[in-house]
């Protein structure tokens, strides 16, 4: 062994630094979806269900051209909700909807969740769906990006070892 020479020192392929900036995005989608479950959890554990009618329906479009030339136009639905508030009054609110979601029609009677501390704040309760989408999705995005960005960080570093042993003939 006195004839080979002393091999370099061994540095990993990928600094930590563009480790940690590959995983903020995923990290951050994977914080926003718990806060959102959170968020979720503490309004439906707070608030009350009751029927409600939709007096009114606004339609808010907005039109986007992008880089390609072709515009595309989103809906937006803010149907008007009266319901029964906790004190027995009558309050009306505006709820949005992303039209594709379940088009709403005036005269429509719909089940709503308000919020007891706040009531003006106002849900359209038409499944599970309408409250969980957002935060599995989220979550699920996120968490299955950061486990997949975590695995590709360790499979580049085996291979960057074995490469350092192969060309080397020692262990880093």
């Amino acid at each position: 062994m006195a004839g080979r020479p002393k091999p370099p020192p061994y540095r990993p392929d990928l600094p930590l630094w563009v480790r940690a900036v590959a995983l903020f995005v995923p990290v951050a989608f994977l914080a926003l979806g718990l806060a959102l479950a959170a968020e979720t959890m503490a309004f439906l554990g707070d608030s009350t269900r009751t029927i409600g009618l939709i007096t009114s329906v606004r339609l808010e479009q907005d039109t986007r051209r992008g880089n390609d030339g072709f515009s595309e136009t989103v809906t937006t639905e803010w149907p008007t909700v009266r319901y029964a508030g906790p004190d027995g009054a009558w309050r009306e609110n505006e709820v949005a909807i992303a039209l594709g979601f379940g088009a709403q029609a005036e005269g429509e009677r719909v089940w709503v969740r308000y919020d007891d501390a706040r009531p003006d704040i106002v849900r359209l309760d038409r499944g599970f769906w309408d409250h969980w989408l957002g935060p599995i999705a989220f979550s699920l995005v996120g968490g299955g990006a950061t486990l997949g960005l975590l695995w590709l960080f360790r499979v580049l570093e085996r291979v960057n070892r074995t490469r350092f042993r192969v060309e080397h003939g020692v262990d880093p």
